[in-house]
């Protein structure tokens, strides 16, 4: 069920946060911030790995402390390969929906932003062409992402796009919470 929510400032951005675990990109991260005329107090970047969970601040396990973003963005590495343990089965943020393969971590980027947004949010994320194909795993988290009615949109993009890669890639829009 959707709710609605009041939001500070009507709907002025209070505090941007990011993630970034290479180090280079992280300190770039933080300068353009700076760049474009957001103020330190005004964004938080964590360098840290997304995956591994790292950052405190998302490990709240009570849901009424859970911090929830209003919209997510996300442009992980394509296809990375990945070691998830067993206990990472019962993480939070991939209980319900079953991990990623260890070939391609593309959706377990996915089910960790999702987590965190909240209900009337949306989520964009840009992932390689084959996440919308590839069976097993990431067709299991698919059909469930359908079956929940989480995906809103499904940008297609041609190939030779990005300067780092020259596959084809698409934009995923979710949403927690999508009306009709």
């Amino acid at each position: 069920m959707c709710e609605k929510r009041l939001k500070e400032n009507d709907g002025i951005v209070g505090r941007i946060y990011g993630q970034e675990k290479n180090i280079t990109t992280y300190n770039l991260a933080r300068m353009n911030m700076l760049l474009h005329g957001v103020k330190d107090t005004e964004f938080e970047i964590h360098h840290g790995d997304t995956l591994d969970n790292d950052w405190d601040k998302l490990n709240e396990r009570n849901p009424a402390k859970k911090i929830e973003f209003d919209a997510v963005v996300a442009n992980p590495p394509f296809s990375l390969r990945w070691e998830p343990s067993e206990v990472m089965a019962e993480d939070f943020r991939f209980k319900s929906y079953g991990l990623a393969p260890k070939s391609a971590a593309d959706f377990a980027f996915l089910l960790h932003g999702i987590h965190f947004l909240s209900k009337e949010g949306t989520m964009a994320i840009i992932l390689p062409h084959g996440v919308l194909f590839r069976g097993g795993a990431e067709e299991r988290i698919r059909t469930k992402l359908l079956k929940d009615n989480n995906i809103n949109t499904v940008i297609g993009l041609p190939s030779n796009l990005f300067f780092s890669t020259g596959i084809p890639v698409c934009i995923l829009v979710l949403k927690k919470c999508k009306k009709f």
